[in-house]
């Protein structure tokens, strides 16, 4: 039944009324609620430029002031200056490592040739796992890489080691560290040193190669038309996603890869696949998988790290 006209007035009016007190008071706890978030972003965004210049200071100009003989000041230069005329002293430090472009010109030239070529890449679990014995105590290496079991290796693991040197000498190719701060580029120079490597005599390449190809469009590319073999403990995602969003040919892959304990048991399993090129996602062990795939079997190999998880994860195909 319908309400009498003087009661829908009433209602009308009762609702025109709360919604004009409820919009402005939304307004109001809106602009309030927001100028607070603005101010709080503003103070965020401060702070963070606050340390950046700390942090660009201590890094640069506070070195100087340090270096400098007290009672001196140093005027019309700035460190980056400094920096650049120093460099010229230490050519003969400087170490030329491969471009993206040669590097992935010499993956494509193995795979056209059908000649065996390992990519190997030396990243803060590989150095920490080759820094025992004679670079870090194992109480500083757990400190310093607790995603090591992760990885595949638990601290102490001698034989892990004595494997990724064989296979750090006999790589085709290797990835070092371009961050220069520890355990990555200063502990990559401390563990080649320590183990009578000479870091001069050794093909390097940026040891996030693979990000560089990932993200320029360039792993797809070398893919195309190849037989492919993935290893790691994402195989079988990784190849139905090759397969299924990518449409490569995948002629099988390898799983589960339990670090070190299971890896000749793995490299023998590469053996018996028909495949041009091997994408290794498999921890620290992959380094010693990539390089015995390769001299083994005469296959390209690549040890292609957490890019497995992201093209995984990819949509844009």
């Amino acid at each position: 039944m319908s309400r009498p006209w003087k009661h829908n007035m009433y209602d009308r009016g009762y609702d025109d009324g709360y919604d004009r007190g409820y919009k402005e008071g939304y307004k109001e706890g809106y602009n309030e609620g927001y100028q607070k978030a603005k101010d709080e972003k503003i103070k965020l965004s401060s702070a963070y430029h606050m340390g950046w210049e700390e942090g660009l200071y201590s890094g640069g100009e506070g070195v100087l002031e340090y270096t400098l003989l007290k009672n001196k000041i140093l005027m019309h230069v700035n460190h980056r200056e400094i920096l650049q005329k120093g460099l010229a002293s230490y050519k003969n430090n400087i170490v030329p490592i491969q471009s993206l472009q040669e590097v992935w010109d010499q993956l494509y030239d193995a795979l056209e040739k059908k000649i065996a070529y390992s990519f190997i890449r030396l990243g803060d679990g590989e150095l920490l796992t080759l820094a025992q014995g004679n670079v870090l105590s194992d109480k500083d290496i757990k400190k310093y890489g607790p995603f090591l079991p992760y990885a595949g290796v638990t601290i102490p693991n001698t034989h892990a080691k004595s494997l990724l040197l064989t296979s750090l000498i006999k790589a085709t190719l290797i990835g070092i560290p371009l961050k220069r701060s520890f355990p990555f580029q200063r502990l990559a120079e401390q563990v080649l040193k320590t183990n009578n490597i000479n870091l001069k005599s050794l093909p390097l390449t940026n040891s996030l190669i693979n990000y560089q190809m990932y993200e320029n469009n360039l792993i797809l590319k070398l893919l195309k038309d190849r037989k492919i073999l993935i290893i790691g403990n994402v195989a079988a995602l990784f190849a139905r996603k090759l397969t299924q969003h990518y449409h490569l040919s995948v002629s099988g892959y390898i799983q589960p890869v339990d670090g070190f304990s299971n890896l000749q048991e793995v490299i023998q399993q590469a053996g018996q696949f028909d495949y041009d090129i091997a994408l290794i996602s498999a921890g620290v062990a992959a380094v010693v998988i990539a390089e015995k795939v390769a001299s083994t079997y005469g296959k390209v190999a690549i040890d292609f790290g957490h890019v497995a998880d992201l093209m995984i994860r990819d949509s844009s195909c």
